[in-house]
């Protein structure tokens, strides 16, 4: 039971950062003058630049985490649940989070429109990897 309820709220975290950074690169276009677009259809040249980019940076980023984080829990001893999250949630999630992170500075910073709600995406997210962590103490892993 415990492995479920570390597995819910790493899932429930990696979902949070997935959010916060669309709406990160959605408030980032907006602050360039797009407002709509069609996914899967034809946009301004500045969003489809703007998506790939976002892309290669994950498939590059992600990776490179999770075998990095695997790694390291191997080393550590951890349990193979534990091994598993960090390698399929954990690190997609925490490249969502320094790429959004990216994508405020790239929009304005302190400067930009929806930064309040900004910080209440990004404490959400924050507090979900507290929760696993919490979990995961509490659970032995």
């Amino acid at each position: 039971m415990k492995t479920l309820y570390y597995g819910v709220a790493s899932l429930a975290t990696f979902l949070l950062a997935a959010k916060a950074h669309g709406r990160e690169l959605r408030l980032e276009r907006e602050a360039a003058g797009i407002l709509r677009v069609v996914f899967g259809g034809d946009n301004p040249a500045f969003v489809d630049a703007l998506w790939a980019a976002e892309r290669l940076r994950f498939w590059i980023a992600t990776p490179l985490l999770s075998l990095t984080l695997a790694v390291a829990l191997v080393i550590a001893g951890a349990s193979r649940s534990t091994i598993a999250f960090a390698s399929l949630l954990w690190a997609p999630a925490v490249v969502f989070m320094v790429l959004g992170l990216s994508s405020i500075v790239r929009a304005g910073g302190c400067e930009r429109v929806g930064l309040t709600g900004s910080i209440g995406w990004w404490s959400l997210v924050v507090g979900g990897f507290a929760i696993v962590a919490l979990l995961g103490r509490r659970a032995g892993f």
